[in-house]
């Protein structure tokens, strides 16, 4: 049973194991009392998971309650967090209550805003369900939702109780839903260098490696720096330019998709221009190729500045941008406008 803890001022464990979420009462006993319980997911993920977690609270003494929000993109909305606050009043949740999130990496991000929002701040558990949530979303506290302005940029940083991941559960996945959490897999791969990066790159990745190896890595990061600054920064690879196509696509481009094109576009400018060694470029091609993922995104670059301009790592008339330079090290750049067009020129 692999457990990481993530050493924030509020620590807490990521467990993998399979089986695990038949399991979560019990471990949640050590680390809250029993008391109201609101289980969030959406229609696809509830009848899968959510009466055996369910069950499990209630074996542990805790009073669970569901709670439902739309599948993906569309549930990270400000109607949609709305709605969930006012349910979490009407079902009379306190703040000594718990919300227990059950699914992927959209889910986590409104429920882990609403549980920092609700009564000032209630205790959030995530049950991670998917690929992507399990080696990326689910760990570090990033919350948000979404506004017509840009993506994610409404949210707080604000830690769990605990992270539990059952690898069981990508059995229920389909290929797409396994090749868009890959995408986070590889750029974290491309950060954390040559020992993870052979399981994030196999031509059959071992996904419970892949889920230890990525929760690992991210557990130590976040541990050694909390908030958006520094080396957590560069966990930021590959998605200034995926958000961007997942806006200018209207989310028709998954998260995990737009993050591929990202990761490819930044290798294959940063060959052109000098930053990233040729065969680290062809090498992160390879590895998002063999998943299936895409590499490329049609428009025209002008089309897609606007958007990467609303990022919201943009301070004043610089957006930082994390740039590979080759397996194992990247780093952080202050870029203009004339420098980003350039960027998507070369890249797309």
């Amino acid at each position: 049973m692999p457990t990481f803890p993530v050493n924030t001022p509020h620590p807490y464990p990521v467990t993998i194991e399979k089986g695990l979420l038949h399991t979560v009462g019990e471990r949640l006993l050590p680390l809250h009392p029993p008391c109201r319980a609101a289980v969030l997911a959406d229609e696809t993920v509830f009848p899968l998971y959510g009466p055996a977690v369910m069950q499990s609270l209630e074996g542990a003494g805790y009073r669970p309650t569901r709670l439902s929000l739309p599948a993906g993109e569309a549930g990270k909305t400000w109607e949609v967090l709305g709605g969930l606050l006012e349910r979490l009043a009407e079902e009379g949740l306190t703040r000594g209550d718990l919300l227990v999130v059950l699914g992927g990496g959209s889910a986590c991000d409104v429920g882990g805003l609403a549980a920092a929002l609700y009564h000032r701040g209630m205790d959030v558990a995530y049950a991670a369900t998917t690929l992507l949530a399990g080696v990326d979303a689910a760990i570090g506290g990033k919350t948000a939702v979404d506004l017509p302005a840009g993506k994610n940029l409404a949210g707080v940083i604000r830690q769990p109780l605990a992270v539990f991941i059952d690898p069981d559960c990508l059995a229920t996945l389909p290929e797409a839903a396994l090749a868009a959490g890959m995408a986070e897999a590889v750029k974290t791969g491309v950060l954390a260098g040559e020992e993870l990066w052979p399981l994030v790159a196999a031509p059959e990745p071992d996904y419970f490696d892949v889920l230890c190896g990525c929760a690992a890595y991210k557990a130590a990061v976040v541990s050694q720096e909390e908030q958006d600054a520094g080396i957590r920064f560069s966990l930021n690879l590959g998605h200034t330019v995926g958000h961007a196509v997942e806006r200018h696509s209207g989310y028709t481009i998954s998260h995990g998709e737009a993050v591929a094109i990202g990761l490819a576009t930044m290798a294959r400018a940063g060959a052109a221009l000098g930053w990233c060694e040729p065969i680290a470029a062809e090498r992160i091609k390879t590895a998002l190729k063999r998943r299936g993922l895409p590499l490329c995104y049609r428009c025209k670059p002008e089309e897609l500045l606007p958007y990467l301009w609303a990022d919201k790592k943009r301070q004043g008339e610089e957006l930082t941008v994390v740039l590979p330079h080759r397996i194992g090290y990247c780093s952080l750049r202050r870029m203009k406008e004339p420098q980003l067009l350039r960027l998507l020129r070369e890249g797309l």
